[in-house]
Order: structure tokens, then sequence, then C-alpha cells
């Protein structure tokens, strides 16, 4: 997967994994300069690659530019912050009840955005297969 990547970073960090992307400093990015990662990091706090692809800055940005296209895009998940609350999820209160709770992949939690420019709500049942393995709602 990362070979995927190599044309999106500098030839340093070709062949690493998203991972190794994510935590590398902004001028990994092909196109990025050291002064310009420096400017960043001074104006927003941004350090690292992953850094700037989590900004609120880059998502409301991006929210923008999604509602000014007319189509409302494809939904990447959700933020960090919210990916990490729904990780810590108390899996064990449902373990303990397996007659009544499917938890053998785990729970779906998610799918829509957090970002404030939802416009529908859907309420529906529980997962089905396709959502259980997913572990989003409403993907089957």
């Amino acid at each position: 997967m990362s070979r995927s990547f190599d044309r999106l970073v500098d030839a340093g960090y070709a062949g690493r994994t998203a991972a190794e992307i994510a935590a590398a400093p902004l001028d990994a990015l092909r196109g990025v300069s050291p002064g310009d990662a420096a400017k960043l990091a001074e104006a927003f706090a941004i350090h690292e690659v992953g850094d700037l692809a989590a900004s609120r800055f880059v998502r409301a940005s991006g929210a923008v530019l999604t509602a000014a296209s007319g189509r409302p895009g494809y939904d990447p998940g959700p933020p960090p912050d919210w990916e990490a609350r729904f990780a810590a999820a108390p899996l064990d209160a449902y373990l303990t009840r397996p007659d009544v709770f499917r938890v053998d992949f785990g729970p779906a939690y998610y799918r829509g955005r957090l970002d404030g420019t939802a416009r529908v709500l859907v309420v529906g049942q529980d997962p089905s297969v396709n959502e259980v393995l997913a572990h989003r709602a409403f993907v089957g």
C-alpha cells in the first residue's frame, strides 16, 4: 500500500507505510519546503503530515469546498478525536451479554459527518454483516 503514496512524498519517504508518512515532518510531502513547514508549525501548530490531515482548518475548508461543488462527496469517516472516542468504548459491558448484543466483530458506531455540515439524521436498527465487518453503519 505504501507505494501508492510515493508520488505524494519526497524520494526519502518513498516506500514508507502510511503510518510512517503520517508521523513524518510536513516537508516530507512533495512540494512542501522546510520553510513552508516552519510557517505552518508557527501559525497552526502543525508539525507532522498527520497533523495537517487532522487540522480543523483543513477539514473546515474541505467541507466548504465540498458544499460549493454541489455534491456531498465521499465521507472519509470520523475525525481522529471521534475515532479515539469510539475505540475507547466500554465493550466489557456488552461482552457479558452475548445473548443480547452482537459483539463478534466489535461495535458499529458511525456513518456521516461530525463537522456540523450534516443535513439529515437517519436512525436505523442494529447492523448486519457488512456494517459489523466495516465497523460503520449503513454500508451494505
